[in-house]
């Protein structure tokens, strides 16, 4: 038979890529990873609101070092690191040592206002404090106030313990205020009293 010249030719496939817009592609890579930033952060946050996560934060207090000298100490923390918190065997320590103490304290604040230069506390209240000393400040060249805003809408001591370097002799009293701090002015309302108990004194106001 002749060839007639033509020729059956294979099948050829042929395959269609049809490409996604990268926008929308990078959107939705960028979708993922935010979630996966948020649920990271969940975790975290429910972490650190646990018995660890609190002696973490009480380590992490306690390894502040202002310029001054002054040095925080927490024994414990119980509650919630987010709102309300008992500090158990709060200390304040200046260079020579401790010379502030309170076995417990009651907190209520909102930490997450730190991020917006404010330190919000609602409250904080002692059953007991003892000053047992004036403190005793490193020279440093750093503002007495500092550089956010600070809220504390009660600040509370049933029974503040002076002892004898403080004012000469020991006294006990009491202390109930209030304190706002912004642009490094300070506005305290303070009601103070001297107790009058067995070996000590009272009656003084403030």
């Amino acid at each position: 038979m002749a060839d007639d010249g033509l020729h059956d030719d294979p099948p050829v496939e042929v395959i269609v890529v049809r490409r996604r817009p990268w926008p929308g592609w990078v959107l939705r890579w960028l979708l993922i990873l935010l979630l996966g930033i948020v649920a990271l952060g969940a975790i975290l946050i429910v972490g650190l609101n646990s018995n660890a996560g609190r002696r973490f934060v009480s380590g992490q207090i306690e390894a502040l070092a202002f310029p001054n000298g002054m040095k925080i100490g927490i024994g414990r923390i119980d509650g919630s690191l987010y709102g309300k918190a008992t500090l158990h065997d709060l200390t304040l320590s200046d260079t020579k040592g401790v010379f502030l103490t309170a076995p417990v304290v009651a907190l209520d604040w909102r930490p997450f206002s730190y991020f917006r230069n404010h330190i919000d506390v609602r409250s904080a209240v002692a059953q007991t404090m003892t000053l047992a000393r004036l403190p005793a400040s490193a020279p440093s060249d750093a503002p007495l106030l500092p550089d956010y805003d600070i809220d504390i809408g009660r600040l509370k001591v049933e029974r503040m313990i002076l002892e004898a370097p403080v004012t000469g002799q020991r006294r006990i009293g009491s202390i109930d205020g209030v304190a706002h701090i912004a642009d490094r002015r300070a506005q305290v309302a303070l009601h103070g009293a001297v107790i009058a108990e067995k070996g000590t004194a009272g009656g003084d106001r403030l």
